[in-house]
């Protein structure tokens, strides 16, 4: 049985580093590089996000309060008070708000049916 951690690496810090992403590149005129390099991944990463490749095992953005906290670390981002730590931080903090508040818990018994059961 996969833990709600487990399943959060593989689809919530994607899509929340692919939401911050496209922000950056679309609404901040980031570079995919520049973008890349603040978030932590690749220049490929990043042009996969954009291109819906890649972070879209759940739509976070339907999720108002979500969608306020990474127009908020993107803001910032963009203003350039907050360094890469503390994105990463904030990314983290995100992904747990995201499992406290349940919001992944279908696709967890998707990804996992041992979830079903207990």
């Amino acid at each position: 049985m996969l833990t709600p951690h487990e399943v959060a690496v593989k689809s919530v810090i994607p899509a929340i580093r692919g939401l911050l992403a496209k922000k950056l590149v679309k609404e901040y005129a980031f570079t995919q590089k520049g973008a890349a390099s603040l978030l932590g991944v690749s220049q490929s990463a990043i042009s996969r996000y954009d291109s819906d490749e890649r972070g879209v095992a759940i739509d976070l953005s339907a999720y108002l309060d979500v969608a306020s906290m990474i127009e908020g670390l993107s803001r910032k981002i963009a203003e350039g008070s907050v360094k890469r730590e503390e994105i990463l931080k904030k990314i983290d903090d995100i992904s747990d708000y995201v499992i406290r508040k349940g919001y992944m818990c279908d696709l967890h018994r998707k990804v996992d049916p041992e979830a079903n059961s207990g």
